[in-house]
């Protein structure tokens, strides 16, 4: 199974997000995964965190201000993957 196929799967079973560190243990190159958000094909939501593909949703800027990303799925992901406030480093 190739890395896109694999991302691909990854993608579904997380509302379309694939992380930089998924993306790298699939196989892509940090350099691979740049050119896939300079090209339009992913979009960045969050630092390391892509929607895969983007979404198609209109008006291209929603009301959270995200480039049309929905605010439910973004607070979700970001929920998922940011430390909780009870955590110190």
């Amino acid at each position: 199974m190739g890395a896109h196929q694999l991302l691909r799967q990854v993608a579904a079973g997380q509302d379309g997000m694939v992380t930089l560190g998924q993306a790298l243990r699939a196989g892509l190159t940090r350099d691979q995964v740049r050119q896939l958000h300079r090209s339009g094909r992913w979009q960045r939501v969050l630092r390391g965190c892509f929607v895969h593909p983007p979404p198609r949703v209109h008006p291209p800027h929603g009301p959270s201000g995200d480039r049309g990303l929905p605010t439910k799925m973004i607070n979700r992901f970001a929920s998922r993957t940011s430390p909780s406030p009870t955590q110190t480093s």
